[in-house]
This record gives C-alpha cells, structure tokens and sequence, in this order.
C-alpha cells in the first residue's frame, strides 16, 4: 500500500539574503541623512577669518563743531475787550525748531583697532557688545550716537501760511468778554536767515551727515580711501566710539539709538567690563577682551 506524504513543503529566505536587504536599507537611510544634513550646512553662514591687534583707547580731544540755525514759528496775538475796546497786542514764538550742520568731525573717543591680517571685513557687518556687572548694549554700523550733538527738529510752523488763524479764544474777566486772536506771522530764523535760504540749509544739513563716512555713527575707518570706504584690509584702523568721554571726567559711556530707541549704558570703573566684537551675519566673534579704567583722570588706563 502506498503512504501519501501529507507534510506541507515549508520554503524560506536564505539569511545571506535577509543579511543583505538589512544592509542595503540602512544605507539608504544613512544616505538620505547625509543628504539632509548637508543642505543644513550649506545655510549656515561662516564668518571671516581675520585677527586685530589688541585695542588701544583714543583720548583724543579734538571736537566736533556743529552751526546751529535756530528757528522759532512766530504769531502775533490781538487781545480785545469788548465793552470797553481795549487792545492788547503782542509776537511771540508757538513754535521751536532747529538745525545743527556738522562743521568738523573730530575723532571720537574710543576703541582703535588695528587689522593685521586675513579677510577684509566690512564695519557694516560688524557690530560691539560692552557689559559691565551683568548689563550690557550692543552697538552696529547703524547705531547712531545720542550724544554727538547733530540733530534736526520738524521746521515750526510748516502747517501754516503767513497769515492763517492759528486759535481764537474767548473768555470774561473782571473787565468784561475778551476775544483773543492768534496769527501765524512766519518764521524767525536766526543767523540771518530768511525763509527763502531754508531749502538751502536743509539740503547742507543732509549733505552734512551723509556726504561723510557715518559722523554720528560708532564705526568709523580712520583714513578712508573715499568718503564711502568701509571695508577694513589688513593695515587699515578703525574705531568704535564710546560717549561722555571728557579729560576731567573719564566715564565711559553708550547713548545711542537704535531704530528710533534710545538706550544708555554706563561702564562702571574698574575690572568686571568687557567688549566683544562679533561678525554680524555669522554670529562669530572676532575679538573681545576686558576694559579697565580709573575714575582719576591722572590714572593709565589699560585694555586686554
């Protein structure tokens, strides 16, 4: 009699084989990782390579003259009682303004830097970080001082014309009912100046902030070869400069303006103050060390 095998065929995959399609997924996955993280660092900005001589502190006391144009909105004002027709009638000035034209930028006071090698560097990438006892600002190219003593104040009265009712304003007193008239009358400009010269002076105060290299900025290349030259080559110098710096009374100071705000810093005197230079795109630091100085104006003072 013959047996039938009733036994089911049992087939599987060789483990060289199972081996093998392990392998070959996980170089894929290490591949597609790769991948990835190369393009990540593809985005990732680097900074210079570029080295400074130590900074040496610039008490220089050369100043910066400004000619400053005053201007006042005047009016004139007709006060009237009416019973008895009594006038009182005066000019005054409603309105102050101002324009101070740069004359002569003397060097400020502050850090000189020296470039003594590797890639030029442009100080508008640049930016400066001072902290003392846990505070601390951080300046750039666009950073404009608070103290450089350039400013420019909306010309008075420009909403009016000569002639214009600025307010009329009634009232009683022990008198009787007054009426009280203000007219705009124009401007005073002082120096000698009319209202025609305005165009004038504005476009000279324009030309004398902007026709020279960042006069109330804190980075400033010393010797540029154009007015608009910014980038820093090795043996070039350039300075970031700090405010309230006087020869009687040495405290340094940051009172600039950043996008329209105001910010103060005072360094106090003494150790526990440093600065850092950084590359601003990147994020890298180029430099930085401490700041050390006396409150006697007879004492050396020392930067590391």
């Amino acid at each position: 009699m013959k047996h039938k095998n009733n036994c089911l065929r049992q087939e599987a995959v060789s483990p060289v084989i199972g081996v093998m399609l392990m392998l070959v997924v996980t170089i894929i996955i290490a591949a597609v990782v790769s991948g990835f993280a190369g393009d990540m660092g593809m985005d990732k900005k680097t900074g210079p390579s570029v080295t400074f001589s130590e900074p040496v502190m610039d008490f220089s006391t050369t100043g910066t003259t400004y000619k400053t144009i005053n201007i006042d909105s005047m009016a004139h004002e007709h006060w009237i009682w009416h019973d008895d027709g009594f006038v009182s009638e005066q000019d005054y000035a409603i309105g102050h303004g101002g324009i101070s034209i740069l004359l002569e930028a003397g060097d400020p006071q502050g850090l000189v830097f020296t470039h003594t090698g590797g890639d030029p560097i442009d100080l508008k990438d640049l930016q400066m970080g001072f902290s003392s006892n846990d505070l601390g600002i951080v300046i750039d190219y666009s950073s404009k001082r608070g103290g450089s003593g350039s400013s420019y104040a909306r010309i008075p009265g420009s909403e009016y014309s000569s002639g214009d009712i600025v307010q009329v304003i009634e009232g009683s007193d022990e008198y009787g009912p007054w009426t009280k008239t203000i007219t705009y009358t124009g401007l005073d400009i002082s120096g000698g100046y009319t209202e025609n010269d305005l165009d004038d002076l504005l476009t000279e105060y324009e030309q004398s902030i902007a026709g020279s290299i960042n006069k109330e900025g804190y980075f400033t290349k010393i010797n540029p070869e154009t007015p608009d030259d910014t980038i820093i080559r090795t043996g070039d110098r350039f300075e970031v400069a700090m405010d309230g710096r006087t020869p009687t009374c040495k405290a340094w100071a940051i009172n600039s303006y950043n996008d329209g705000v105001r910010q103060s810093f005072g360094i106090e005197p003494g150790t526990g103050n440093e600065w850092i230079l950084s590359h601003r795109p990147s994020g890298q630091i180029l430099a930085r060390g401490d700041l050390v100085y006396s409150t006697n104006p007879n004492d050396d003072e020392e930067v590391f």
